[in-house]
């Protein structure tokens, strides 16, 4: 479980939510910024993605949300909508090609970016700690 040992990074793009509406219209089935671990420090974006961890008790609904803890490392940034997992590959450390980022953000419009909200994408497990699992009502 995530709780007991962290996210499983060789199941990224495989969960429940990798069928949402939301990951459908992106390319690599949700994974703009090729198979990682995304983050948003704006959590209406993360619910977009829990959908599937809804469930009703006595005629209410809750969702589940991790809030964690990330280490960025070296951060590349782009404006740009998605990148190829080419691009990925030659950026980041973590894939064994000679790149020196560890993190991609992907920028908000506000930033410049093609997002409605940042969101941040890390390579190794180890750069992030589930640290409070949240239970809100809907």
């Amino acid at each position: 479980s995530i709780c007991a040992s962290s996210f499983d990074l060789t199941r990224a793009g495989t969960g429940p939510n990798s069928s949402t509406p939301v990951a459908a219209a992106l390319p690599g089935a949700g994974q703009r910024y090729g198979a990682g671990l995304y983050f948003s420090k704006v959590s209406s974006k993360s619910d977009t993605y829990a959908v599937k961890s809804e469930k009703t008790i006595e005629g209410k609904k809750f969702r589940l949300m991790f809030l964690c803890k990330v280490a960025l490392g070296n951060v590349h940034r782009t404006t740009g909508p998605s990148l190829e997992e080419e691009d990925v590959d030659r950026l980041i450390e973590a894939k064994g090609h000679g790149g020196r980022y560890h993190t991609i953000v992907g920028e908000s419009l506000a930033d410049g970016g093609p997002l409605n909200f940042q969101e941040t994408v890390v390579y190794v497990s180890e750069a992030s700690v589930p640290s409070y699992l949240i239970v809100y009502e809907l």
